[in-house]
């Protein structure tokens, strides 16, 4: 059994494991998200693959590690020329279908070999979404994206994949069928020992305060809006290329480190965030834990009622705080 799979941030190490544990392959290749004219993507992708090498080189007898450039596809054909000379018999294809119409494309032509499964990589808490609403609550409505929605939702409705995990819901717009997983706590040691190096006392307080900055949410802005000058010490900024900060330096680990995994070391007791699915990666792996997303007023413009009103839903669900500012912020100068 080989798993061939496109991923495109740290946070797909979660349903990649599932997908592992469940059909227990012997062979895992890895195609990392990129562009060959963006220089800071490309890093990234690096990053990405090496962290996740790390975390299942020994649950998988054969890890190759490829990068798949978007530049190159212009439609779902291109996927699937791009990814189907590495099948070979059964065979997992993961494809993250809410990121582009062109992997929604590629899944009927990888649904004519009789061996393969194709597996979608969701995105998070918006995956849920009932699948005829999808694409009109993730897009800032306008004329021209009501034809956009429908022509979405007419291509996915005859392309779902075969299955999908999730640690959200037993239901994924973009799958026939979602096995819900329970969250755990298997990625920790990494981000524990880089904690233990730098705030040792977290170990044993546990109060450490998360800050997870996103577009238009800086840590800056977090920091002053919600008057944290004073917790400096215990305060932990996570960053999307993998670095962490804390005491004003940037540390790194020998592969980028994730919101997720510093939840899942136990060390966190609040969260202030940007828009962000690790909030609720937080709640479901303890629903005790402090959490508040801030949306600011650019953010608002930038994505669109809709999709802010799911978000907002969703986080009255999970007992997240959802401060939604009513005019636009600027970050302050404070430094971190």
């Amino acid at each position: 059994m080989k798993i061939i799979v496109i991923v495109k941030k740290n946070y797909d190490f979660i349903e990649l494991e599932s997908i592992i544990d469940f059909y227990k392959p012997d062979h895992l290749h890895l195609f990392s998200f990129t562009s060959k004219n963006n220089f800071e993507l490309h890093n990234f992708a690096k990053t990405v693959l090496k962290s996740l090498v790390l975390k299942f080189k020994k649950k998988v007898l054969k890890i190759e590690e490829s990068f798949f450039y978007m530049d190159e596809i212009r439609n779902g054909k291109d996927v699937y020329n791009k990814l189907s000379p590495f099948i070979d018999g059964e065979c997992i294809i993961g494809l993250p279908l809410a990121n582009s119409r062109f992997f929604i494309d590629s899944v009927k032509y990888f649904n004519k070999n009789p061996n393969v499964v194709v597996c979608h990589l969701t995105d998070s808490i918006l995956d849920f979404i009932p699948r005829h609403k999808y694409f009109f609550k993730k897009y800032k409505l306008s004329f021209l994206n009501i034809f956009k929605c429908v022509f979405l939702y007419l291509k996915l409705i005859n392309n779902l994949s075969d299955i999908s995990f999730s640690i959200f819901s037993n239901y994924s717009a973009f799958s026939k069928k979602t096995i819900k997983i329970k969250p755990n706590r298997n990625h920790s040691n990494q981000a524990r020992e880089m904690l233990d190096g730098v705030i040792p006392l977290l170990s044993k307080a546990k109060n450490g305060i998360l800050l997870i900055p996103t577009q238009k949410v800086s840590a800056e802005l977090l920091i002053s809006h919600f008057k944290l000058h004073e917790f400096m010490g215990r305060i932990i900024i996570s960053s999307k290329f993998g670095d962490v900060t804390m005491n004003n330096k940037k540390y790194w680990a020998n592969s980028s480190i994730s919101a997720e995994e510093l939840l899942q070391t136990g060390y966190i007791s609040e969260i202030y965030a940007g828009p962000s699915t690790a909030t609720f990666y937080a709640k479901e792996l303890n629903s005790n834990i402090n959490t508040t997303i801030l949306f600011t007023y650019e953010q608002n413009k930038l994505y669109g009622f809709a999709h802010i009103g799911w978000l907002k839903k969703q986080s009255i669900k999970y007992n997240i705080k959802f401060l939604d500012l009513e005019n636009s912020l600027s970050s302050s100068s404070i430094k971190i």
